[in-house]
Formats: structure tokens, sequence, C-alpha cells
């Protein structure tokens, strides 16, 4: 656990690197332990860090490393690998693999509007990172009625004056 707060520690004082390499050491060492539950937090910070860093191929393998382990060795509550779902969506956007990253937006809005509470700030955050993605493929006349739903909701959760609301509106 300190080894795994120091590199939190590395990461937001721009030492990526170092904390990339004992991200590494910490996943092998969890993965010989059979401590999935922290693997899969390890590995998606790792994911995270090589993302930061620009090594997207590197955080793509990292991020579905996570998720297999989630899948294989996780519980019932599913919100523990949205994040990650989300970062290799954002991961494969960096890197101009659009369609891919869209799919799992896709994925993750059919999540939402399954499990979630109706008209929740997720729900309104994975209508709007959809709506991005449609965007950065050039399909804006499918990106309007999502950011609408998603300003929508995002409006209901909070007051008019919100600092939040004012960069959509």
């Amino acid at each position: 656990l300190v080894r795994y707060r120091q590199t939190q520690v590395m990461r937001h004082t721009g030492d990526l690197e170092a904390a990339a390499a004992i991200l590494r050491e910490r996943c092998d060492q969890l993965k010989q332990a059979g401590k999935w539950n922290d693997l899969f937090h390890s590995l998606a910070s790792l994911g995270r860090t090589l993302r930061d860093l620009d090594r997207h191929e590197e955080a793509l393998q990292s991020y579905e490393l996570a998720l297999e382990t989630w899948s294989r060795f996780g519980n019932d509550d599913d919100g523990q690998a949205v994040n990650v779902r989300t970062n290799l969506a954002v991961t494969l956007e960096q890197m101009g693999r659009w369609e891919q990253a869209e799919e799992i937006h896709r994925e993750q809005l059919a999540l939402e509007r399954r499990l979630g509470p109706e008209g929740s700030g997720a729900l309104a955050k994975t209508l709007g990172r959809l709506g991005q993605n449609l965007q950065g493929q050039g399909r804006h006349d499918e990106v309007v009625p999502l950011l609408r739903e998603s300003l929508e909701l995002r409006e209901r959760e909070m007051s008019e004056d919100n600092w939040q609301l004012a960069h959509i509106r």
C-alpha cells in the first residue's frame, strides 16, 4: 500500500517514468500473490501513467489486463471497471481509433441506462463522452441530441448558477 501511494505522489509531481517502473514491479508482485483486487487497481493506475507518458499501446495492454482481471476475479459490482473502460476509450481516441472507442462508449451508455439511477451524473458524463467521440469522427448530426440530453441531466442535478455548467451551455 505504501508503494502504491508513493506512485500516486510521483504521478502528481510528474515523475511518471519512476511511477511506471514501481507500478510494473507492484503488478508482478500482486499477480504472484494472487491479490486480484489490488492488481486490478494497480494495472489501472499503470495504464493512466503510461497514457500520460504517451505510451498508448502499453496503456491499452494495461487497461485490457485490468479488465480481464476484474472479469475473472472481480465481484458483481461493475462500477469499479467503469473508469477503466472509460480510460481505455480515451486512450483509443488519442490513438485515432475512434470507432473502437465509440463501441466502448456505447457499451458504457447501455450499462448506465440499465444499472444507474435515472438521470445520474454518470449517465450525463457518458453521453458527453460519446458525443465528443462522434464529434471527433465528424458525425455532427448525431452529437447534438446526446449533448442536449447530457446538459438536461446535469442541469437537473445542479443549480443554474453552478460553474460546472457554464462551459457546456
